[in-house]
């Protein structure tokens, strides 16, 4: 397992929201992935019945020329988005209505 603890809290609380618990929110507010963390990120999401996790912000460096991993999992990105690095990330990025494209 490569991530960090800080992110070990935050799959459990995107298992909160998902899972449907009521003291959740149903979006979260900022997520910031940085040094190549982003795949490893997805691969832990696996386990996360819901396939798409919602997040008002992203922020993403991740470089190398990874495809990434075999997944459903999707992040929706509701009002801000910076990429930096590997395009390959967008594949498992979709905007929602509320994003300016």
């Amino acid at each position: 397992n490569k991530l960090i603890p800080k992110s070990k809290k935050l799959l459990r609380l995107i298992e909160r929201v998902h899972g449907g618990e009521t003291t959740a929110p149903r979006k979260i507010k900022a997520l910031v992935l940085n040094k190549n963390s982003f795949f490893v990120f997805l691969e832990e999401a696996r386990s996360i019945p819901k396939r798409k996790i919602h997040f008002e912000e992203l922020i993403v460096t991740q470089s190398g020329k990874d495809t990434g991993p075999e997944t459903e999992t999707r992040i929706v990105v509701s009002k801000k988005i910076s990429i930096k690095g590997n395009a390959r990330v967008l594949r498992f990025i979709e905007f929602g209505p509320e994003l300016s494209h």
